[in-house]
């Protein structure tokens, strides 16, 4: 299954502006697949607010949080909980029949507070035992 490739910056997973379509040499539009989309398909939800139509189910309240002083230990658990979620929304609603695209397993899932900055460290394993690392920033 393919989607479109979006823009972001390279400071990290999810650092700069995914509102942009990346285009190839000739033009066309870029499209992504296996890892590289599932990977993509993650960042995506995570800085989508959720609740908006016509998917009210899509997406965090991670957005909410940039630039934001961070001292509540319990929000760390609250993060936890929201990636988890997203995560979970994404394996119960992917068409895809590849393996490389369906999640199978979180096996890391750490998350830290630095400034104004939630740190969020993710690994994850296809059905096709490939493993995705991501290393997110809001």
């Amino acid at each position: 299954m393919f989607d479109i490739k979006l823009l972001g910056s390279t400071k990290g997973d999810i650092y700069g502006d995914f509102n942009d379509i990346s285009f190839d040499v000739n033009g066309d539009v870029d499209v992504i697949s296996g890892t590289d989309r599932v990977r993509q398909d993650i960042v995506k939800i995570l800085i989508t607010v959720s609740g908006n139509l016509p998917y009210v189910n899509y997406g965090t309240f991670l957005p909410k949080l940039v630039n934001s002083r961070y001292t509540d230990e319990k929000l760390l658990s609250s993060v936890n909980d929201e990636v988890i979620a997203a995560i979970q929304y994404l394996v119960s609603n992917e068409e895809s029949i590849d393996g490389d695209e369906i999640i199978d397993e979180i096996t890391t899932l750490e998350i830290s507070f630095e400034e104004r900055e939630v740190l969020i460290n993710l690994v994850a394993t296809t059905l096709s035992r490939k493993e995705l690392n991501l290393e997110i920033t809001l």
